[in-house]
């Protein structure tokens, strides 16, 4: 029994060698240099609908052709034809929940019918503490409550899906974004904001062909189902105007 402690700390310190192993080389892989979009702009016609975008490359879109391949910019275009959608996108590649809640909350002006918010997934892949998380998720909301009528939380789907992240870092990366994923769940329960669930999406991404060049950011395919699932929270608010 002496022998057990010191082997469990060296099995544990073996194992997280591989997880940082395994960061590392997803981390050092080539990857080519690609094209982000703004997503701001007015799509449809018909009664003004203003939608805000906060957020990471969720919203940037690399690897995409063109902006109208976003998520959002295909979500819009459903209901071009009774709305003109107009979109103001602060979201940045790369952004943190703590990002969003420095350099993206400052800047928005006026009143929006809907806001977005789609961060959280850079918290998972730095490893940023639930607590924290949970934190700036809650302050983002309180500082959008007197900007927006209602605030939509993305959440976290299944990021261990993306190729680049190798096993077993994929299958810590897909417990830790479930886990990141429950805690905006919490956070909208006790804020009012409304959360989208991609978890019931998630098979979608288990072909890497929904996946863009760089194995890691999504094509216009993997935007279309992120398009659908906001959509089923979206559309209650929507239809809500007509």
């Amino acid at each position: 029994m002496p022998r057990v402690t010191p082997l469990l700390r060296k099995s544990a310190l073996v194992g997280a060698g591989i997880l940082i192993g395994e960061g590392l080389l997803a981390i050092a892989e080539p990857v080519p240099q690609l094209e982000e979009f703004d997503a701001s702009g007015s799509i449809g016609s018909g009664p003004i609908v203003r939608w805000l975008a906060l957020g990471d490359s969720t919203t940037t879109g690399p690897g995409l052709e063109r902006p109208d391949d976003l998520w959002i910019r295909q979500l819009a275009r459903r209901y071009s034809d009774s709305f003109t959608i107009d979109i103001v996108s602060l979201a940045v590649g790369g952004s943190t929940t703590a990002d969003v809640l420095g350099s993206q909350i400052p800047l928005v002006e006026g009143h929006f019918d809907i806001a977005f918010v789609a961060a959280g997934s850079n918290d998972v892949l730095r490893s940023i503490p639930g607590p924290v998380v949970r934190r700036n998720l809650g302050r983002i909301v309180d500082a959008l409550e007197p900007s927006a009528d209602t605030i939509v939380l993305m959440g976290v789907g299944d990021l261990g899906t993306i190729p680049r992240l190798r096993w077993p870092l994929n299958t810590v990366i897909t417990l830790r974004g479930a886990s990141i994923d429950r805690i905006t769940n919490r956070v909208a329960a006790r804020t009012g904001a409304v959360k989208v669930d991609h978890w019931q999406f998630r098979d979608h991404f288990d072909d890497p062909a929904v996946f863009s060049i760089d194995r890691f950011h999504p094509t216009s395919d993997g935007h279309r189902v992120w398009a659908d699932a906001v959509d089923l929270v979206v559309a209650p608010l929507m239809d809500a105007r007509v």
